[in-house]
């Protein structure tokens, strides 16, 4: 089998995950008095979403709700209990890929191969250190500080909960070394790894004995195993042909500055029928319309916390023929004026590509510049 992550370059911008693991929080915050009100609005999930089970949302819209919940409730155990509802048939196929390998070395295998398809956020491996073997978890996407620390507790309790429903309630891992984390959080992920949990400076991975590797696994099925590997290659074959498609389309509207292609236009340059676009989008649970304004929204984020461009300004290059018209799907997009945003989301680099610092107010070549940099910044996020 092929590597599925090596060929779709996701990122955690890319909405390629299930929404069970926001509806499990969701479910936690509602057992002790909070709703959701707060976590869909910071994390921007539409509440018809998490009915939806083929509605996919990004990491950093899943970071966000995981973020909001943990503000909410101030429990710096949160998400160790969390990934304690996270068995592995929160996952539907995928894991009963896993459920019916015929060992745990595979299973291990399966998992990273298929890892969009159980929400994984970080990579795995295994390192043999006989008699001990060494489950790592390293980093997938690119993430800041508080995003990786919130992601990995999840994921590192979560591992534990994916082993003992392969190997059975019994099993205990020798020890785990976490790399962001703070004391109470390593308590907390003690408890529910039931083992001692240590903090260190870049290495995240969970110890135990490297003969379970080969050891026959409880649910193990030849027969429903390789039917589950044939779904799953199809799933993920949906997956990659999804973001072939949308990023041709989001490059085609990179390079149409200004005004954005209509669809006959977009459809001729794929060379098919409006009808045979329409319906492909359909397929892939999206339209023209979403796949704009997800280009439009990007656009705008990185205008606003990297250069000194105006609302109009920016209004004009990303294809609104009315400053108002863009101010309204900004706030849509992400709850704040566009002012707001820029205010709350001030980096220090801003000065340094600063239009009007650069003389971007007389000098039209410097505002094409900038404006294709941050062309060429997007296309690149993409993979």
């Amino acid at each position: 089998m092929s590597h599925w992550i090596d060929k779709l370059q996701l990122t955690a911008d890319d909405s390629t995950f299930a929404v069970a693991e926001v509806n499990a929080l969701i479910g936690i915050l509602a057992e002790r008095g909070f709703g959701k009100a707060a976590v869909l609005e910071a994390a921007q999930i539409e509440p018809s979403t998490l009915a939806d089970a083929d509605c996919k949302i990004t990491l950093k819209q899943q970071y966000r709700a995981q973020k909001a919940a943990e503000d909410l409730c101030t429990d710096p155990g949160l998400m160790s209990q969390l990934a304690r509802r996270l068995h592995l048939t929160t996952y539907g196929i995928a894991g009963y890929a896993l459920l019916s390998s015929p060992n745990l070395g595979e299973a291990v295998r399966v998992a990273e191969l298929y890892s969009p398809l159980l929400n994984l956020k970080f990579s795995l491996s295994l390192r043999e250190e006989w008699p001990n073997v060494r489950l790592c978890l390293t980093d997938r996407y690119v993430m800041d500080e508080d995003m990786r620390r919130s992601c990995l507790m999840l994921e590192l309790a979560k591992m534990a909960t994916l082993l003992r429903d392969v190997l059975g309630d019994d099993f205990r891992p020798h020890d785990v070394r976490c790399a962001a984390a703070n004391g109470s959080e390593l308590d907390a992920l003690s408890e529910v790894l039931g083992c001692s949990v240590q903090a260190s400076s870049d290495t995240t991975e969970i110890s135990f004995d490297a003969a379970l590797l080969q050891q026959p696994l409880p649910l193990s099925h030849t027969g429903t195993h390789a039917a589950c590997l044939r779904v799953c290659d199809a799933m993920m074959t949906g997956l990659a042909s999804r973001f072939d498609l949308v990023r041709h389309i989001k490059e085609l509207i990179l390079k149409a500055t200004g005004r954005p292609p209509a669809l006959p236009e977009l459809a001729d340059e794929l060379c098919v029928s409006q009808r045979t676009l329409r319906r492909r989008l359909v397929v892939l649970n999206t339209s023209y319309n979403r796949i704009l304004e997800e280009v439009r929204k990007e656009l705008a984020v990185r205008y606003l916390t990297t250069t000194q461009y105006t609302t109009e300004d920016i209004a004009q290059l990303i294809g609104y023929s009315e400053a108002a018209n863009f101010r309204h799907a900004f706030k849509r997009w992400t709850g704040a004026a566009p002012s707001s945003f820029r205010a709350s989301h001030c980096i220090a680099a801003a000065a340094a590509h600063s239009p009007v610092h650069a003389g971007y107010a007389t000098t039209s070549k410097s505002r094409a510049s900038s404006h294709h940099r941050l062309l060429n910044e997007t296309t690149a996020s993409w993979g």
